[in-house]
């Protein structure tokens, strides 16, 4: 039942590198998501956890100075000591640390003392933003694409999952920020893969559930999903009779170890392994945690005006419509599969802030994005054996990558700026927005590229408030490059950073065309696999 997916996994590796469809698409991405950055943090939030790096690094402390944090202008609990302490969890900050000693050793080898503090700031964020993002989030999309043909994708069908989740979904817009999200989901996706081989030793059994436990580290909130997860592959091994004591402590405790690390790093902060400091935060402002009742927000966050997933998501409305002729061949491990998902989805929709202000639609269900698209995917096979589906999936998937590529492209926290000042303005002047979308990133950002929306009383009372206008960033100031280039005065420097930015993304297109061209798996006898079609793998219990 695994035989074409081994196959598949074969001729991969006896392929040079060069030729690898996983190395192509892992550069293409890359170079496509490093051209495409912002380069710089542009939130408070994420200037916390900045912080909370350089300490680790400086003095070994997970205490932001109070002048650090006060140059943030954030809300802050207190912790057990009586300084105010960061209710972000400590996995982002362990992953900046390699950016942060780059960038040091950097300012020590070539800028003055006096330079340094300032120096390494920019260098480090940059180094980070531009270079580690773009390399996890890729690395994301390889875990994708080996579980895609792991489902029994052909491997041009594979790689065109890869590519909708990559381009085509938010994935891409949280490619370019500080966000916790992608980096979580990728080290999540890359625990599945190792997990869902059919005959997976004890080291891949340990180290698959140390990635799927890497979550725990970003956000507590993961701890129902991660969980279920590791008891799913703990029933296959059981519906297998691979399940010993041995096996049992290779899945489950590498994971446990890091929710140990989550609860002492609660307890050094607040004293207490339960608690993070959040909800001392959210009470200064009034409010609670916890919605009114679990669930509370599933409307809002699938389907709402603000921050609706399927707003943000267009791509799933295809797969939707197909979804039910497509279901007969779903492999019965998504249904598995759909439990973490189903749980995360409800889990976050009982938080207060699940319909969140700040991002590009609902940022907490971003882990659950590839899995949905590898279940599109799967639904949608039978289907791609005909030529006009696959034109016509492939033309709405071109559709969806532009929505993304344009609407993307806008820093998020202007769009804050721009949904509190439009919500004052609309109160002062008594005109309701459109649709009563208050939070609504797609209208500011469609307003921005010129579109009218609305009605002309509301256009026009929303853009005469100054402080509106001078929310939207210029379109260089997101992009690094172009944002050097502006600054440059010299035009060989202006002339430099447009070559290196343009030729990154060439050199994107050019790999992931390769990867797409060169992917022509055959069977046994010699014959094309065609596309979308293959043996599915029993990743989980059937």
């Amino acid at each position: 039942m695994i035989e074409q997916s081994d196959e598949q996994f074969a001729s991969m590796r006896g392929r040079s590198w060069r030729r690898s469809p996983a190395v192509l698409l892992f550069l293409g991405a890359f170079l496509l998501y490093a051209a495409a950055s912002r380069g710089y943090i542009s939130t408070v939030d994420q200037q916390v956890r900045y912080f909370v790096a350089i300490q680790l690094w400086d003095a070994g402390s997970v205490h932001p100075t109070q002048e650090q944090l006060a140059s943030t202008e954030e809300t802050f609990a207190i912790g057990k000591d009586g300084r105010p302490i960061s209710h972000f969890g400590i996995g982002q900050s362990l992953a900046m640390l390699p950016a942060v000693a780059a960038a040091d050793a950097a300012a020590r080898f070539a800028v003055e003392p006096a330079e340094r503090a300032n120096f390494r700031y920019l260098a480090a964020q940059f180094l980070y933003m531009a270079v580690q993002i773009p390399a996890t989030a890729a690395l994301g999309l390889v875990a994708a694409f080996l579980l895609a043909l792991r489902l029994g994708c052909a491997v041009r069908h594979a790689l065109a999952t890869a590519l909708a989740l990559g381009f085509g979904t938010f994935w891409y817009f949280y490619t370019k920020t500080f966000a916790m999200d992608v980096e979580l989901t990728s080290a999540l996706l890359w625990g599945v893969l190792l997990l869902s081989r059919a005959q997976t030793t004890l080291p891949a059994t340990a180290l698959g559930s140390l990635l799927a436990g890497v979550p725990l580290l970003y956000r507590q909130e993961m701890l129902l999903p991660v969980a279920l997860t590791l008891a799913i592959f703990a029933w296959r091994a059981v519906r297998a009779g691979e399940l010993s004591a041995r096996r049992l402590a290779a899945l489950f405790l590498p994971a446990a170890c890091l929710g140990l690390i989550v609860l002492c790093h609660n307890f050094v902060r607040t004293g207490s392994v339960a608690s993070a400091g959040y909800a001392e935060v959210l009470a200064q402002k009034g409010l609670g945690v916890f919605a009114d009742y679990p669930g509370q927000h599933l409307w809002a966050i699938l389907f709402g005006t603000n921050k609706g997933f399927l707003w943000y998501n267009p791509i799933f409305a295809a797969a939707a419509l197909l979804l039910v002729p497509g279901a007969r061949r779903w492999p019965p491990a998504l249904n598995w599969g759909l439990l973490p998902v189903a749980a995360f989805t409800v889990t976050i929709a009982g938080i207060r802030n699940a319909d969140t202000v700040c991002g590009w639609g609902p940022r907490f269900l971003v882990p659950i994005t590839p899995f949905l698209v590898l279940g599109a995917a799967a639904a949608l096979a039978p289907r791609l054996a005909a030529r006009r589906y696959r034109v016509g999936l492939a033309c709405f998937l071109a559709a969806n990558v532009a929505f993304q590529l344009v609407m993307g492209h806008e820093d998020h926290n202007g769009l804050l700026v721009q949904a509190r000042e439009m919500k004052r303005v609309a109160e002062d002047a008594g005109v309701t927005p459109l649709a009563g979308a208050r939070a609504n990133d797609i209208a500011y950002r469609l307003r921005n590229l010129g579109v009218p929306l609305g009605d002309r009383e509301w256009v026009r009372v929303a853009w005469s408030a100054p402080a509106l206008r001078a929310a939207v960033p210029p379109f260089a100031q997101n992009v690094w490059w172009l944002k050097l280039r502006a600054k440059s005065a010299s035009p060989l420097l202006r002339a430099a950073f447009v070559a290196l930015g343009g030729g990154a993304l060439a050199a994107g297109v050019l790999c992931l065309a390769l990867g797409f061209a060169g992917a022509r798996p055959e069977n046994r006898r010699g014959e094309q696999v065609p596309f979308g079609t293959g043996s599915p793998s029993p990743l989980l219990p059937t």
